[in-house]
Order: structure tokens, then C-alpha cells, then sequence
């Protein structure tokens, strides 16, 4: 059993619960509606943000409640719009290797699809009674928006700052990682410094998730659910490439470099150019190095919590981010 799985036996019940209230909170009339949505949960991902809520909560106090499961839903719910939405922005096809929604129905399907995902948030949301939670889920969807505008006005420029970098990602996954342990945390009714805590620990680690994430792309493997590439090919430049820009020595490929993506012309061979360049030039190793940055400040952020097994897979699911081939 992989470190993933063996986390969640842990909450192995309360995640039948959160799957069999999403089913029934998604349900609808529309045909084409009931469609798209079968098909996009059909190859969502891991839950790994619902298994977050849960495991926030239980290291508190040990306990799961109703409110727990229902900010967990509302949450997932709109990540999911928010996603269905950015790959119409971003004309994205494929996704975790197959057809992404607006691919497989039409950009309008896929924008309505996305809107009654975030109306049924919104209503998983107040099922909750708890007005914190309630903020916490309506700040995300300005964090989400606003990261992805900001992503957009970076790919139009030619300032490749660490700084811009990384507010897109704070906002981006950083954000989402933060409200689930807040959420997780205020629904059991856990103190402020260690709401705090569990923030922090949250917001570490989604910029691990983020990076982990980013240095995939400089590397083949049908695993990984994104062609190689596909982040440069969306002129989205991360932290290897940004890296690599602002610190190489070889004067002639970082104007190739910068030049390629002024141009914006990302052909095959001009992407094999860019991940070979920042390979070369310390991007992975750095992107490796402030990744572990982060996770030791991630881990330094439990500290105030008791010793506690759910402590522990928090840990555990940490060190899976990191360490995970896809």
C-alpha cells in the first residue's frame, strides 16, 4: 500500500461519506449536465484537499464532524470550476491525460458545467452554519481569480521575478492548501493560534505541491497526466526556467532564451531549447532546494500541535508531495 492510500484508511469512512454527499449534492435534471459532470469527476485526481480538511480537523481534537465533510465538499467544488474554467482560458485539451471537459463537450458546456459547480459550493458552504467557513470559501474564489489574471499579465511580459512567481502559485494552490486546513480546523472549533498553525502548515505546503508540480514539466512521462513542456507551451514560465534566466552565465543561450519567449514561439524545438537550458543551468536543483525550504517550515509549523497519529500522516501526506512521480 502507498503512503497516499495507508492516509486515507485512516479517514476511510468519513471519505465514503464526503464521495456519497458530493454525488447527491451534484445531482440535476439536465441530461448534458448530468453527463459533464460524470465525466469530469470520473478523472478528478487524488483528493487530496478533502483528505487535508478531514486530517486538519482530527489532529485537533481527534474528531470529524458533519460541518467537516461539508466545507470539505464546498471547497472541492470550487476547485473544480475553477479548473473546468482556467483550461477554457487557457485553451487547454488534455488533462491528467485524457480530454479535458470543454475538449470533450464544447466551451460553453464546460463554462455552464463549471458555474453549477460553483453554485452547488456556495450551497455546501452554508450547509456548514459557520460563517468563518463561509469566508474562508468566498476569499478563495479571489484568490483563484486573481491568481490566474496575474499568471496571464506575466505571460505577456518579459519580467521572470521569483517575486510574481510566486504570488501566482500563493494564490493559485498555496491558497487552496491554506483553506483546507482553516476549514478543517474551524469546524471543529479549534483555537486561533492553532487555526494559524494549521494555516501555515497549508500554505507551505501547497507551494511544495506547486513546485513539485512545475519541475514535472521538464521531464517525459505519461504518468504525469500534462505533456512535457505543456507549462512553457502555455507561456506559463516557473521557477526552473526563471531561475536559469536570472542567474546563467552563458550570455548567448539566455538571449536564445529570452528571446524565444518574447517571441512567444514555442514550437517543439524551441521547448526542447528551454527545459534543456534550464537543466543546465541549476533550475531543477534549485526548484529541489526551495522545495525542502518549505517543508521544513512546513513540519516547524506543527510543532504546537500534540503528538498524534493524525499528526503524523499530515507528515506523511507532506512527504508524499514531495516525493510523488506524478
Amino acid at each position: 500500500m502507498d503512503i497516499l492510500n495507508e492516509i486515507k484508511q485512516t479517514v476511510k469512512e468519513e471519505l465514503s461519506l464526503y464521495e456519497i454527499q458530493l454525488l447527491e449534492a451534484l445531482k440535476s435534471d439536465s441530461a448534458l449536465l448530468t453527463s459533464a459532470v460524470q465525466y469530469f469527476l470520473s478523472k478528478k485526481g487524488k483528493n487530496v484537499r478533502p483528505l487535508l480538511v478531514m486530517l486538519a480537523a482530527k489532529s485537533v481534537f481527534g474528531i470529524i464532524k458533519p460541518q467537516t465533510i461539508a466545507g470539505a465538499i464546498s471547497l472541492e467544488l470550487l476547485h473544480s470550476a475553477s479548473i473546468i474554467h482556467d483550461d477554457v482560458v487557457d485553451d487547454t485539451y488534455e488533462r491528467r491525460g485524457n480530454p479535458s471537459l470543454n475538449a470533450q463537450f464544447t466551451n460553453k458546456v464546460a463554462v455552464l458545467t463549471g458555474d453549477f459547480f460553483l453554485s452547488t459550493s456556495l450551497q455546501k458552504a452554508t450547509e456548514t452554519d459557520s460563517l468563518e467557513i463561509m469566508k474562508v470559501i468566498s476569499n478563495i474564489g479571489k484568490e483563484l481569480a486573481a491568481g490566474e489574471i496575474e499568471q496571464l499579465s506575466i505571460a505577456q511580459s518579459t519580467d521572470f521575478s521569483e517575486e510574481k512567481y510566486y504570488y501566482v502559485i500563493e494564490k493559485k494552490t498555496a491558497s487552496l492548501m491554506k483553506a483546507c486546513m482553516q476549514i478543517g480546523a474551524i469546524s471543529v472549533c479549534a483555537s486561533s493560534d492553532i487555526i494559524d498553525a494549521l494555516t501555515k502548515f497549508g500554505q507551505y505546503l501547497g507551494l511544495c505541491f506547486q513546485i513539485k508540480d512545475d519541475i514535472f514539466d521538464y521531464f517525459p512521462g505519461n504518468e504525469i497526466g500534462k505533456p512535457t513542456g505543456n507549462d512553457i507551451r502555455e507561456g506559463k514560465i516557473t521557477l526552473p526556467l526563471i531561475y536559469a534566466l536570472n542567474n546563467s552565465t552563458d550570455e548567448q543561450s539566455r538571449r536564445e532564451a529570452h528571446e524565444i519567449i518574447k517571441t512567444g514561439e514555442y514550437n517543439s524545438e524551441n521547448i526542447e531549447f528551454l527545459i534543456d537550458f534550464a537543466k543546465k543551468n541549476g533550475g531543477i536543483d534549485y526548484a529541489n532546494t526551495q522545495m525542502q525550504q518549505f517543508k521544513e517550515k512546513a513540519i516547524l509549523a506543527l510543532d504546537i500541535l500534540a503528538a498524534s497519529s493524525s499528526k503524523e500522516y499530515l507528515i506523511k501526506l507532506l512527504e508524499y508531495v514531495i516525493t510523488r512521480s506524478k
